[in-house]
């Protein structure tokens, strides 16, 4: 569901708003904050993330829950493919996304 808070949430967490000059920080950043939101999402039965309300936890597995985890997805990948292109180094040392890991 659109809103001014997810607006504000997504924004967030694809550092949007922030100052930050280092790309490579920026990046790292963006990944850290999008892969451990996917693993507070991995337990869709016992899920932090899970409305209180019985009526609403259909809704929540269908709908709400697939919709975040792809936005947190494509944050996911728009970090890493940002890093790569920011960080990669041709100095013999380890690969970037070694680094990344």
């Amino acid at each position: 569901v659109q809103s001014q808070n997810s607006e504000v949430l997504w924004d967030a967490l694809m550092m949007q708003d922030d100052d930050t000059p280092d790309e490579c920080q920026r990046c790292m950043t963006m990944i850290a904050a999008s892969a451990n939101f996917l693993n507070l999402l991995s337990n869709e039965e016992h899920s932090v993330c899970m409305p209180p309300d019985r009526s609403n936890h259909e809704m929540y597995r269908v709908v709400a829950l697939p919709v975040v985890r792809e936005r947190l997805l494509y944050v996911l990948t728009t970090g890493t493919s940002g890093y790569l292109a920011a960080c990669d180094r041709d100095d013999g040392s380890l690969s970037s996304f070694h680094n990344l890991l």
